[in-house]
């Protein structure tokens, strides 16, 4: 297939200037693992293989694991990510449920050799990643091609337009797409997704994962140490971005003022800046310590650099900031807050999350605001008024279960493309 070939010249032309901007962003060995990543485990026939690309796709995939394990206890599962963070979030979740790696670079010749060694039953993949060489060998190998919570933002949308005539072909090799939304299932079909091959399925993220009763307890205790006493309240600041931390400590350095017992935990996106947060919060004048480390009950801001380990601490949170949303990120995800019933706040940039967030603003289950000086105000009234936090809280506990009921049908559906 001669696009194959010139998709092939495409990335070793590239690679090159790829692994520098790796480099630069000091990531560059996740690239070369990817490069050099084409060992199969021989042991591994006929899987259910699930694909999600970094971080946040991993984890959107608890909930499905858990329902293909319960659904399908004796076939084997095999989970691919492209990038390090995802492979160590992967790793954390689901060892003891499937087989983890990374997905070679979509060259041919190891596209070619992984479908052929797996000879998988089902390829699935979270949201949109288009893999050209990786279809086809799928489509040979007469693997039915499927995506989940099927997603085209308007910005990825003008980009695959360019270049529709290129990836036309590969769009049309899917066999079937559970869209999120319905914007995005009109983009996949404009993009060469037939119509009678696409359904709206709403968002997996809705989906509830289980969790370890121990590592709950754990964590249980790991925040009353921080918070000291019965007084002190808890801020968790979770997945956020530069310079999101400083204006949250700079906001919590005023809140100290009124609120002397109040505590925060800050768990960035990535943790690699675990060190940058800590320098801010000092320059400020904050004892600001890891979680990792032996950390003292005296720490005003403690941060956690644990990967994987987000969700396990909001329950035990008073207040949760969403981070993503204060700068032009696209916001994360506000479904797993509200999973235990907290109150949530988040700023004006939720593009990647702007159904979930529209619908928790209609039903009064969150906050959207646009200034450091709204965050305050509105984090002001949530310390003082107990009844406020709970009530928005229970709000949005209530709408993620009312969306999980409808992903049911879809579940069904999507167990007949294995059955």
């Amino acid at each position: 297939m001669w696009k194959g070939i010139v998709y092939d010249i495409l990335i070793l032309v590239f690679t090159p200037f790829l692994i520098w901007r790796y480099i630069i962003k000091r990531r560059a060995a996740g690239f070369c693992r990817r490069l050099l990543s084409f060992s199969i485990e021989k042991q591994i026939s006929s899987p259910i293989w699930l694909h999600a690309v970094s971080v946040g796709e991993v984890i959107a995939l608890r909930g499905i694991v858990e329902f293909l394990r319960e659904s399908f206890p004796s076939l084997p599962l095999i989970i691919t990510t492209i990038t390090s963070s995802g492979l160590k979030v992967a790793q954390a979740n689901f060892s003891s449920l499937a087989k983890v790696m990374l997905l070679p670079l979509d060259l041919s010749f190891f596209s070619r050799r992984l479908v052929k060694a797996l000879n998988p039953r089902i390829f699935i993949a979270v949201e949109t990643e288009i893999w050209p060489n990786l279809f086809y060998f799928l489509q040979r190998n007469n693997t039915p091609i499927i995506i989940i919570n099927g997603r085209i933002s308007e910005r990825s949308f003008i980009n695959y337009q360019k270049v529709k005539v290129f990836l036309r072909d590969y769009f049309a090799m899917i066999d079937f797409v559970f869209a999120k939304d319905e914007i995005s299932q009109r983009r996949f079909v404009a993009l060469g997704v037939k119509k009678n091959k696409i359904s709206v399925m709403g968002n997996i993220k809705f989906i509830k994962p289980s969790l370890n009763p121990n590592k709950l307890t754990q964590v249980r205790n790991i925040c009353d140490s921080i918070r000291k006493d019965n007084q002190s309240l808890l801020l968790l600041a979770a997945s956020t971005h530069s310079p999101e931390e400083t204006m949250i400590i700079k906001i919590f350095s005023q809140l100290k003022t009124v609120f002397p017992s109040l505590r925060i935990m800050i768990c960035p996106r990535h943790i690699e800046r675990t060190g940058e947060i800590l320098s801010a919060g000092e320059k400020l004048g904050w004892q600001a310590v890891r979680l990792s480390q032996n950390y003292s009950s005296a720490a005003d801001i403690v941060v956690l650099d644990k990967m994987g380990e987000l969700l396990y601490f909001y329950p035990q949170a008073d207040i949760v900031l969403m981070g993503g949303s204060f700068v032009p990120i696209g916001g994360h995800n506000i479904i797993e807050p509200a999973f235990f019933g907290r109150p949530i706040v988040f700023g004006p940039h939720m593009d990647n999350f702007r159904d979930e967030a529209g619908l928790f603003i209609r039903n009064k289950a969150a906050w959207q605001v646009s200034s450091a000086q709204e965050l305050r105000k509105v984090l002001d009234e949530l310390i003082k008024d107990s009844s406020l936090r709970l009530r928005r809280g229970q709000k949005a506990k209530r709408i993620v279960e009312g969306e999980a009921k409808k992903m049911r049908d879809s579940l069904e559906q999507l167990k007949e493309w294995i059955e």
